[in-house]
């Protein structure tokens, strides 16, 4: 008699086969109209400083973290000697 070993790939493809074979009922019961509702809904509210703090960190995320054009203006005024620092607009931008 051959001994049958059952590894954990064979029951991760039996689980999803089964899985796959349910939610296929499901949606056959959804398009037929005959399906329960679900009595315990979870319901999620997202608030719009939740989605700005998203688009924010989406913008930052694909933004360069050195701005090239900036750095090259900074360095010629430098190297000519037009870049004055102002203390006055500096601490005002500090205060706000």
């Amino acid at each position: 008699m051959d001994n049958i070993k059952i590894t954990s790939a064979d029951l991760n493809t039996q689980s999803y086969q089964t899985n796959l074979h349910k939610t296929k009922e499901k949606k056959k019961d959804y398009l037929n109209n005959n399906f329960e509702p679900v009595k315990n809904k979870v319901k999620v509210n997202i608030s719009k400083s939740t989605i700005n703090l998203s688009s924010v960190k989406s913008f930052a995320e694909n933004s360069p973290d050195i701005r090239f054009e900036k750095v090259n203006s900074l360095k010629e005024k430098i190297s000519q000697g037009d870049y004055n620092i102002n203390p006055n607009v500096i601490a005002e931008k500090i205060i706000g």
